[in-house]
């Protein structure tokens, strides 16, 4: 007995060691987290109202009052107002009064002059008053020797703060004073934290008793998809993904067509409930404000009902491509569920969709399923995941799409009809949500006409789908790609942007434009995608853990000493042609779309446009020049684990400090 446990412990002794390490530093990390993110910012003040972002500079005449309400449940602390000077003459003695109205009893006041301007916030302190809660009323009151006075103040040109009112001379204005309230404490971050701590400890715990359990690696990749999608869909939440604003506003349309009610107003913005508008553009940067707001509302109901201007119209997008959202949207609109919930089953609905779309497709994919696993599960690709955006099933149909391929390329004896209507019915469903990506039709070429068994009908049934839906629906983007002019979507004036004539008129200006686009742009491109900059390209994760990512990737190429399967020499080719050819449709269409002619780079190319096309990519480098003895398919399910980990903790410590 004692020699079976001496050679227990001698066989599992590099393990043993391994895990202690790995404890020791989980432990480290959560102990330092936890000290110098949480500890510091619990009893700092919250922040209850913000309005700064989406901002414009107004100046006004002297004698003019300005007044914003607002409402706030914690004690007030302080309140901040964005303001700018062009006084650069102090004879002119421009100034503003400031207020603070409790009922018809003015709480304190202030004067303000350029001096006292400092990276355009003015701070007004309240510490000398206790327990103020309630209504209030900012008033200013701009006065001076000119007739305008050089101090500016900052507005939003749409209702951003849905609780308050902004008025200019007794006049009700559509936006609001861009101006932040601070009160209360942030104890709740307390419950955060070690929410947090538990469910991650939980779900690696999970991960390995699976791994142990040997649970098949789709079924493995569908919980860690839902698990760590719904990490970041709390930790980064509602609009801080890019373009989301314009996304919820398409979701809100068709749902509101859904449910019958008007979904326009005179100016053809999205209605949508004024409950809806707390969480805003605002949250585009997330702060610990934001996660306050959530913390306080989110199992409320809704409060407020009234349609209003969401001051943003639709994309022209077919309604499937925001399908789930617009079922979780609904639903919880039929429900009376506040903002938080509303917001947060849309984008669950979304989440699940793509978790069995990944599901799907590493369950079909006969070899290189690590590969697709660990694209899907990139903090990039998650992050997209479990929004409001059509990324969701684009990435989703693409994935399956390249799954159920390979699988009849490689695996299925014989090609069905059936088949053929399910890759037709993919590509009909994808290629008009994203228009470029329709050229991935042609990867069904890889399949072998002893499988098609005459049936060569199929394979230009597929490609045909995709371009006759884009036809159909998207005719808009058709144009644009062609150089017709088209006024839908369009972001400049066809003026300002490159045209398929102009392009085929100045070949060598392009030929540079596009040389300067490598040599510049590179970086910003791959980093989002490997997950270095995610949000909006505001949160920045250390390089070792997206150099992790990019090593994880690239050894999930190398395949195993008995592997069946190899990829065909003329398939790499063609992947790797349609990878180049999609990547050409991109940088056109940005061209067309977003770039100015006196620009010296195409701009808007953006990481996340890979991903559909990423896996076809990386399977192009997959060769027996080298192989492995073992599969590494479980180190590969840990290490995505341990690369989420990381980033979801450093996202943590990111949005907290602000």
């Amino acid at each position: 007995m004692w020699k079976n446990l001496k050679k227990c412990i001698y066989d599992n002794c590099f393990q043993c060691i391994c895990g202690v390490i790995a404890l020791g530093i989980v432990l480290l990390g959560l102990c330092y987290t936890y000290k110098v993110f949480v500890k510091e910012n619990v009893d700092t003040s919250k922040k209850i109202i913000s309005v700064e972002n989406q901002v414009n500079l107004n100046q006004y005449k002297n004698g003019t009052k300005v007044t914003q309400t607002f409402e706030t449940k914690e004690p007030l602390h302080f309140f901040e107002i964005k303001m700018e000077t062009k006084d650069l003459d102090s004879k002119l003695d421009d100034r503003i009064y400031v207020k603070l109205i409790k009922g018809k009893k003015v709480v304190k006041d202030w004067k303000i002059t350029s001096a006292d301007i400092i990276n355009d916030h003015v701070r007004f302190d309240l510490s000398d008053k206790k327990d103020l809660k309630g209504k209030f009323c900012i008033q200013l009151s701009f006065a001076g020797k000119a007739t305008d006075n050089h101090i500016s103040i900052y507005e939003s040109t749409d209702n951003l703060y849905n609780a308050g009112t902004l008025m200019v001379d007794n006049i009700p204005q559509s936006g609001d004073l861009a101006f932040s309230v601070y009160g209360g404490n942030n104890h709740f971050l307390y419950k955060m934290y070690f929410i947090l701590v538990i469910v991650l400890i939980l779900g690696g715990i999970l991960c390995w008793r699976a791994l142990k359990l040997n649970v098949k690696q789709e079924k493995i990749a569908l919980f860690l998809t839902i698990f760590l999608g719904i990490c970041h869909m709390f930790l980064m939440p509602t609009y801080s993904t890019p373009d989301e604003r314009a996304h919820i506003a398409t979701t809100y349309y068709y749902s509101n067509v859904l449910m019958g009610t008007e979904a326009l107003d005179k100016d053809e913005n999205v209605l949508v409930r004024n409950e809806d508008l707390k969480l805003n553009i605002e949250q585009m940067r997330p702060t610990l404000g934001t996660y306050a707001l959530i913390n306080d509302n989110f199992f409320k109901l809704s409060q407020d009902n009234e349609m209003v201007s969401m001051g943003r119209s639709y994309m022209s997008i077919p309604f499937w491509g925001y399908a789930p959202q617009i079922l979780g949207l609904t639903v919880a609109r039929i429900l009376n569920l506040g903002n938080i919930l509303t917001f947060f089953s849309a984008q669950l609905m979304a989440l699940i969709f793509y978790a069995l779309c990944v599901w799907q497709a590493i369950k079909k994919i006969p070899f290189g399923k690590s590969t697709m696993m660990i694209i899907a599960l990139y903090p990039m690709t998650l992050e997209s995941a479990g929004s409001f955006s059509y990324d969701v099933v684009v990435n989703g149909l693409s994935f399956v799409f390249i799954g159920y391929t390979f699988y009849l390329a490689y695996e299925k004896n014989k090609v069905e009809t059936r088949d053929w209507v399910y890759l037709g019915a993919l590509m009909f469903l994808m290629a008009p949500v994203k228009v470029i990506y329709v050229i991935l039709g042609a990867l069904c070429l890889i399949i072998p006409k002893e499988k098609i068994n005459g049936k060569k009908w199929g394979i230009g049934t597929t490609i045909i789908s995709g371009l006759l839906s884009c036809i159909l629906l998207r005719l808009s983007s058709v144009f644009r790609l062609s150089g017709v002019s088209s006024t839908v979507e369009r972001h400049t004036t066809m003026t300002d942007t490159y045209t398929i004539p102009y392009i085929l008129n100045h070949i060598p200006s392009v030929i540079k434009i596009l040389y300067n686009t490598l040599r510049t742009m590179v970086d910003a491109i791959l980093e989002p995608l490997f997950g270095q900059r995610l949000g909006v390209w505001d949160i920045t994760i250390p390089f070792f853990i997206s150099f992790f990512a990019v090593i994880l990737l690239i050894m999930s190429t190398i395949v195993q000493e008995n592997e069946k399967v190899m990829i065909k020499n003329w398939h790499r080719c063609l992947m790797m042609g349609i990878s180049i050819v999609i990547l050409g449709e991109i940088t056109l269409a940005m061209m067309l779309d977003f770039t100015p002619i006196t620009d010296t780079v195409v701009r808007g190319i953006q990481g996340r446009y890979l991903l559909p096309f990423l896996p076809i990519f990386v399977y192009s480098f997959r060769n027996s020049i080298i192989v492995t003895k073992k599969s590494l398919d479980k180190y590969f399910v840990a290490s995505v684990y341990i690369l989420n980990y990381f980033t979801l903790w450093r996202i943590f410590e990111t949005v907290v400090v602000r």
